[in-house]
């Protein structure tokens, strides 16, 4: 179970349907973009799914609503705080104006979704016939929890993130 990162709860039928949710609003409508790079590269990394909520009015802040297994979940919402609070302070004591804080902010994503398509790509290669199938599963309960959560709303999901490499920077 360890060699896998499994515990006995992911082998029984009655936890099929512990799909956890969080959420969070936008930090600010300057941080929108960045924020939903961020939350894609998050997205693909742990096997969650990522529901935009736009708000009804214009001025209103996003609402990110992060759905997933409980071991997918935790990681996720761990990294998204804690990148996000980075991002904004250091964004706010090294660069003055909007346009180098959200220019710093989008660079901050880019390298670090670098990183983790690294951590995905290892997490593939340790994937077996069986730990594969349970991430579908997980995946197909997930997006159906959301359907059965929203039945009547249009999904706003995050899409993957387009990353720049540094050969294509270059």
């Amino acid at each position: 179970l360890a060699k896998y990162e499994l515990d006995m709860a992911d082998l029984t039928e009655e936890n099929k349907n512990d799909i956890l949710n969080e959420e969070f609003k936008s930090y600010d409508k300057d941080h929108e973009n960045w924020e939903q790079m961020l939350l894609a590269v998050l997205q693909g990394t742990f096997d969650i799914s990522v529901v935009v909520d736009y708000g009804k009015y214009r001025g209103d802040k996003m609402t990110y609503r992060m759905f997933g297994k409980k071991q997918d979940l935790v990681l996720c919402v761990y990294f998204f705080k804690m990148i996000r609070r980075i991002a904004v302070k250091r964004a706010e004591i090294e660069y003055k104006t909007k346009y180098l804080r959200t220019s710093f902010q989008i660079g901050l994503i880019n390298s670090i979704g670098l990183r983790f398509l690294e951590i995905k790509k290892k997490r593939q290669e340790d994937r077996t016939e069986m730990t594969s199938a349970l991430a579908v599963q997980n995946k197909a309960d997930v997006d159906k929890y959301i359907r059965d959560m929203f039945p009547n709303s249009d999904r706003h999901e995050i899409q993957r993130p387009k990353l720049t490499t540094p050969q294509e920077v270059e």
